[in-house]
């Protein structure tokens, strides 16, 4: 291989290791545990209700929780009661469903394990709703 930009002695050195297979089973990212079919669950979400003849994907606010209505966006915590599988507001959780711990959308019993959070994705944009925090400060601009 030419020793060049896009061969460079690095790729030539990855070349010659062996390489693991991937592993077959499919893991949880949480508890490193094998899943299984039957831990799946069905989620859904609760359109809003408007008149407006608009189609779901050009909506600004899509889904909303079926207990408080209040409308579900990327800053909204969300978690899924695995009794129904409906996605409510993690403050209807807090304030409402702890209280008796008891399904609103179903009237069935539910267990801790029972609320699932869910994680919040990305915005494409670089925060995201993280806080980020430097570890170094230096000055970005000196003034002479």
């Amino acid at each position: 291989m030419p020793n060049n930009f896009w061969g460079s002695a690095a790729s030539r050195e990855s070349l010659r290791t062996t390489k693991e297979k991937p592993d077959t089973v499919i893991t949880s990212p949480i508890s490193g545990k094998p899943i299984k079919a039957s831990d799946l669950i069905p989620i859904h979400f609760t359109p809003v209700v408007d008149d407006d003849k608009t189609p779901v994907a050009s909506k600004k606010f899509r889904y909303m929780c079926p207990v408080t209505r209040d409308v579900l966006s990327n800053n909204t915590a969300c978690a899924v009661l695995r009794t129904s599988g409906n996605v409510v507001t993690m403050e209807c959780v807090d304030n409402l469903i702890r209280k008796d711990m008891i399904d609103p959308t179903n009237g069935k019993s539910l267990r801790e394990k029972d609320i699932i959070p869910l994680q919040r994705g990305g915005s494409s944009y670089a925060g995201s709703g993280l806080q980020l925090e430097s570890r170094v400060s230096k000055p970005s601009m000196h003034v002479g």
